[in-house]
Formats: C-alpha cells, sequence, structure tokens
C-alpha cells in the first residue's frame, strides 16, 4: 500500500512542480506549500518503505539496491536545497540553480523508480 501512495505522492508532486514552473513568479504561496508537502510526504513514505524491505531481508543487500538507495536520497537531498533557494525572493544564480533542481528530479526519479521496481520485484 506504500508503494501505491508514493507513486500518487510522486505525480502529485511532478504536477505542482510542472505547474509552479509554468506559472512563473510570483508562484502562488499555496501552490508551492502543496508541492513542498507533497514532496516530503514522498521522502517520508519512500524511506519507510526502504527501511521495512531492508529490515525483512535475508542476507546482504544486493549493490544495485544501494546504489539506487543512495543516488534518490542524494538527489532528493538535492530537490530540497534547490527547492529552498528557489523560494528565494531572489535566488542566487536561478538558472543554474533550476537545471541543477530538474537535473535532481530526473535522477531521483530514475533511481526511485528503479528502486520502487525492485523493491516490488522481490530482487
Amino acid at each position: 500500500m506504500k508503494i501505491i501512495w508514493m507513486s500518487v505522492l510522486l505525480v502529485l508532486s511532478i504536477l505542482t512542480g510542472i505547474i509552479l514552473t509554468v506559472k512563473g513568479r510570483p508562484m502562488g504561496v499555496l501552490l508551492m506549500n502543496v508541492h513542498k508537502l507533497i514532496s516530503l510526504g514522498f521522502i517520508v513514505l519512500a524511506f519507510l518503505a526502504v527501511r521495512n524491505h531492508l529490515r525483512g531481508a535475508e542476507g546482504d543487500v544486493p549493490l544495485v539496491l544501494t546504489i539506487l538507495g543512495i543516488l534518490a536520497a542524494v538527489a532528493l537531498f538535492v530537490l530540497l536545497v534547490t527547492g529552498s533557494i528557489l523560494t528565494r525572493p531572489e535566488p542566487v544564480c536561478r538558472s543554474l540553480v533550476f537545471m541543477l533542481h530538474t537535473a535532481a528530479a530526473v535522477i531521483g526519479l530514475i533511481s526511485s523508480g528503479g528502486l520502487v521496481y525492485f523493491l516490488v520485484a522481490g530482487k
């Protein structure tokens, strides 16, 4: 059930992020806060799902799960930091920060998707 909620929150986070990008500045405060809360909910559920899976795993954790987990965690951390910078009234190097935010979103999406696949597949 956590996987379903994670997927829903991920899709909602992506959609609200796209809407914020298209809308431009000034961003709606309500939409921006909804985007942050949805993203935080995804991060919490992802952490709990991975933790529960690893607790129940027998033997060593496959290397691919470790790599995907690290990539996802780093990407989500970069997303939090760059997202915070982007919400400032006048962020420094806005285009560079936005490019990092977008790249981290793509890396996070791919690594999280791979992580979910391996968790669901039980590999």
